[in-house]
């Protein structure tokens, strides 16, 4: 009976030591990391289309169409980061065969 118990609890055991990354690493990248980079992403596209508000309603006063300016750059800035490292995430993930 003894034989039986261990023999279950090395099964048991063994099943939960053989989990690899690659099962848990495309869940993590699909619900956590790949919403944040979107949700990033409309952030930097909400910067630009604020900048551009900010930039034709005050076409009078210079001082708030440079401000304006300063919304849409940080917009693109914003909108090549998250290109950016959602490229270096599929070169990464490409490269270990993923």
């Amino acid at each position: 009976m003894d034989f039986l118990i261990q023999k279950v609890f090395a099964e048991g055991s063994s099943h939960i030591n053989n989990v690899s990354s690659s099962e848990y690493l495309p869940k993590i990248l699909n619900y956590i990391i790949y919403p944040l980079i979107y949700f990033l992403m409309a952030i930097s596209i909400a910067f630009i289309v604020w900048g551009i508000i900010m930039f034709i309603r005050e076409t009078e006063k210079h001082e708030k169409r440079d401000v304006g300016d300063i919304y849409m750059m940080i917009g693109i800035i914003g909108i090549c980061i998250t290109m950016l490292a959602k490229g270096i995430i599929r070169i990464i993930l490409y490269s270990i065969g993923l």
